[in-house]
């Protein structure tokens, strides 16, 4: 370190002298000329010569502050990905809060306001029990409907007996019957089942993007494909909707709550997600998951309140 820099301990200036009979790694604090203390790894290594004698040491200091720079640096991301997780799930929550209150929730009310209305009803009226009847009736299809759509949001049975590709050929089949929007779905190459872990995540992912696309896509047609192959899974999600401009929307703080969450999953697996997105020309997602990644954030474990 030259005359820059001077050792700030005494108990630093007395292992280096010990370092005669070991080979010291140390992180240790140093004070530059400014009054800065750095960080430096010390290195000491002794010099033999060839009768085994020890002749003197080879000193080496590396400075720390660019490593603890980064360190700081990605644990401020591993924070701000728990935020963005957090976010997600709330808002999640918020959905199907809102969701059950004004849709199922009003339904199953006015059946019981139509209900206590028949029977109060005079039996001399047969024409107008009828009416009521056929409104009671409107009112159980319209709640089972919205059960239904309530469904989609949540991890089916079908997914732990029959497998992922089942699950979402399922999910496909249902929005087909729901919604405007053309959903097809193709898989290659699932001769066996994967991972339950990563069923789970791609079958959520598959969830999640359908409702962005069915809310805010406004397309006619929308296509899964998921590849196995030797290493990697890859599932491909395109729609012919309305698209975006990606650097638009991150500009002006609105990344979607339904991309964070997606792209979160992903990286929680070790993968990647990449997103091809432009106004008047639909949108192509690209995810890419080891077959055997590590998974470096269990992400599920902060999933399972939305668990069927």
């Amino acid at each position: 370190f030259g005359d820059n820099l001077k050792i700030a301990e005494t108990n630093d200036r007395t292992e280096a002298l010990n370092a005669w009979e070991k080979v010291l790694n140390k992180t240790s604090y140093f004070i530059n000329r400014s009054g800065q203390t750095i960080a430096s790894l010390i290195s000491c290594t002794i010099l033999k010569n060839n009768q085994g004698e020890s002749e003197g040491l080879i000193i080496v200091g590396h400075d720390l502050r660019s490593k603890l720079k980064i360190e700081k640096k990605l644990e401020w991301i591993r924070k701000q990905r728990q935020i963005d997780i957090n976010e997600a799930q709330e808002e999640e929550r918020m959905r199907i809060a809102t969701d059950i209150h004004d849709g199922l929730g009003q339904l199953l009310t006015a059946i019981s306001y139509t209900a206590q209305e028949f029977y109060q009803l005079e039996t001399a009226n047969p024409s107008l029990r009828q009416k009521l009847i056929r409104k009671i009736d409107e009112q159980i299809s319209g709640a089972i409907k919205e059960s239904k759509n309530l469904s989609l949001n949540l991890i089916p049975i079908v997914l732990k007996d029959f497998g992922m590709v089942a699950a979402i050929n399922n999910l496909v089949e249902r929005a087909n019957e729901m919604y405007d929007t053309h959903f097809t779905f193709n898989a290659y190459d699932f001769n066996e089942r994967i991972d339950v872990k990563l069923e789970k995540v791609l079958y959520r992912i598959c969830q999640e993007s359908m409702n962005n696309i069915v809310k805010h896509a406004k397309a006619r047609n929308a296509n899964y494909q998921i590849f196995k192959q030797t290493e990697i899974i890859v599932l491909v999600i395109d729609d012919d909707g309305i698209g975006f401009d990606i650097n638009l929307l991150e500009k002006n703080g609105h990344k979607g709550i339904g991309l964070i969450s997606m792209k979160e999953r992903v990286l929680a697996f070790d993968g990647t997600f990449s997103i091809d997105s432009q106004p008047g020309l639909g949108t192509e997602i690209i995810i890419e998951i080891p077959c055997q990644g590590k998974n470096s954030y269990d992400y599920e474990r902060n999933q399972n309140t939305h668990s069927g």
